[in-house]
């Protein structure tokens, strides 16, 4: 078949390239005279190369070449240098408050959506060329006030001249005025400058000085004379408190919450207290309480199945399953080793009989209770009261130990035990030794009833397996490509939900119990956001992503 469809493919190209012209979907009999490829159809799409941002950046291709970036979601084409991103440049036109000439911008751009709102900002002296405003001209009557002129700005070039020398310049409560020295008049009581100052108001300041000229009083801060009565809310700022000065005491734990200091750099220890009143977590690496951990929902085993032919047993488990390998319980090597030891048995059997018999002529009778009698044990040791004249007793404090001695010995308790079933050895571990028993001598007779029985079921199954092989249907099938909700029926098997689609109920499955069993469903979303999925044991197929789902009879099982 893959043969046939290269073969034809082949020839396609072989006999379009005589012409120099293809075409491919709906009319291909009409053909414009200067197209190379021409494609047309009024429900299909073509799709080009689709590759993430990584693999785009590692192409470098012809100038013209073009790609989707399923990262960015965009079509990008290759200007002969990078490749372009149409989808960021709606327009070569930008706007910039950045100063590049001026360097005291007064010019505000701002951003609202796609429009570009332009105000006027705040003007500086920086602004002004000089000589270039006119009072007169430019600037309305009382439009500058006070608060526009900068500090230091009045220099004495721009006052206006006086009427005469030595003129001053007064408040007299209502303006300024222009008087002579003569309209001074001085306040002080006795004349003398310096002596206004008469002593500190309290405690926190302290006066120097003798209160004549060249000798004035200074008040300055006593020591320790700045108090909490002194101090504003909020004066003593971080610049102001020497390190390590905050001290245990002086920290307000009762209203400080743990979420006012930065993580921490190190362990914490609680020192066995416990941390109390947790929400339930929301993150992996949250804490979780008890009460909430006991709750976590956990899923039972929910079905089981085995594979004959290649002895692997499956557990399910809600979505997930786990398998296992039970070829080492295949016992056709043990039937064998069975079939020899049997063999074996016989053989001793007979030659224990001999034995038996050999043992009745030596001994006189049959009684295996006459030949030891009045046995007595005195501490360790075992003698006969009618002992032959000469015989000594047996110690057997080497052998056997006592009760004490068992009270006083520690028992290393069984901590694993193997069977190899190749070799029918038991191994059993206590502490650092073990032992070994081989269990070759077993009787296997009822193993080798049911091998036989399962030889029959695996040659069952390998009929049943072979016959559903070949009823497989191997034909290419169609794709189903939708950008709305969709009801999935047999006769579907890839679906595509589309770029751009709407969805609300998005895919819905057939009834487990009606599909064929086994039967596969693939679903591609393409549609830039999460579907959902009903019927299945998944319930969404994320964006730019593809699930797989199979049919055990009773749900549609997650598969990939």
């Amino acid at each position: 078949m893959k043969k046939h469809v290269l073969f034809l493919i082949l020839g396609l190209l072989l006999g379009t390239s005589v012409k120099g012209q293809i075409k491919i979907g709906d009319n291909p009999q009409t053909l414009d005279p200067s197209s190379v490829l021409e494609l047309e159809s009024n429900s299909r799409v073509f799709v080009i190369t689709r590759v993430n941002d990584a693999q785009m950046q590692s192409i470098t291709p012809l100038r013209g070449a073009m790609v989707y970036n399923t990262d960015t979601q965009c079509v990008h084409f290759y200007n002969g240098t990078e490749w372009i991103n149409p989808c960021d440049q709606p327009d070569e036109q930008t706007f910039s408050a950045d100063a590049i000439v001026n360097f005291a911008p007064t010019m505000i751009i701002t951003e609202n959506g796609t429009n570009f709102n332009f105000e006027v900002g705040q003007i500086t002296g920086d602004n002004i060329v000089g000589t270039t405003v006119n009072g007169d001209f430019h600037l309305q009557d009382e439009s500058v006030t006070t608060r526009k002129l900068a500090d230091g700005l009045i220099t004495l070039d721009k006052l206006a001249d006086g009427t005469s020398a030595g003129e001053l310049i007064r408040w007299n409560g209502t303006n300024w005025e222009l008087i002579d020295e003569t309209g001074l008049v001085v306040t002080e009581q006795d004349g003398i400058i310096g002596n206004e100052i008469t002593d500190a108001a309290d405690g926190t300041l302290v006066r120097s000085g003798t209160g004549i000229v060249g000798d004035e009083f200074l008040l300055d801060v006593s020591p320790l004379g700045i108090t909490d009565a002194e101090l504003a809310n909020n004066a003593v700022t971080t610049n102001k408190i020497l390190d390590a000065n905050v001290t245990n005491a002086k920290l307000d734990k009762a209203n400080i919450p743990i979420s006012g200091f930065q993580a921490a750099a190190a362990n914490i220890d609680l020192g066995n207290f416990q941390i109390n009143n947790l929400l339930d977590p929301t993150l992996a690496q949250d804490a979780a309480t008890k009460s909430y951990v006991d709750n976590v929902a956990d899923d039972d085993i929910t079905s089981a199945s085995f594979d004959a032919p290649t002895n692997v047993l499956t557990i399910n488990e809600g979505a997930s399953f786990v398998t296992a390998d039970l070829s080492d319980l295949d016992d056709s090597a043990g039937v064998t080793a069975n079939t020899t030891a049997i063999t074996a048995n016989t053989t001793n059997i007979t030659t224990n009989a001999t034995d038996i018999a050999n043992h009745i002529a030596a001994d006189g009778d049959t009684d295996d209770e006459n030949e030891l009698s009045d046995l007595s044990l005195t501490l360790t040791t075992l003698e006969l009261t009618n002992a032959a004249t000469g015989a000594t007793g047996v110690d057997l404090d080497a052998t056997f130990a006592t009760d004490a001695e068992l009270l006083a010995a520690t028992d290393d308790d069984i901590t694993s035990a193997s069977f190899n079933a190749p070799t029918n050895v038991l191994t059993i571990n206590e502490g650092a030794s073990f032992v070994t028993a081989d269990l070759s001598d077993l009787d296997d007779s009822a193993g080798v009833t049911a091998n036989t029985t399962a030889i029959t079921a695996n040659t069952t199954n390998i009929t049943t397996n072979a016959n559903a092989i070949a009823a497989i249907d191997v034909t290419v099938k169609p794709i189903t490509s939708t950008g709305s909700d969709i009801t999935l029926t047999n006769a579907n098997y890839t679906v595509i939900l589309n770029n751009s689609g709407s969805f609300s109920t998005g895919v819905t499955l057939p009834t487990a119990a009606t599909a064929p069993l086994g039967k596969i469903f693939v679903i591609r979303n393409n549609s830039g956001g999460p579907v959902p999925i009903v019927g299945a044991t998944v319930p969404t197929v994320s964006d730019a992503s593809a699930v797989w789902v199979q049919n055990d009879g009773a749900i549609w099982q997650q598969i990939n």
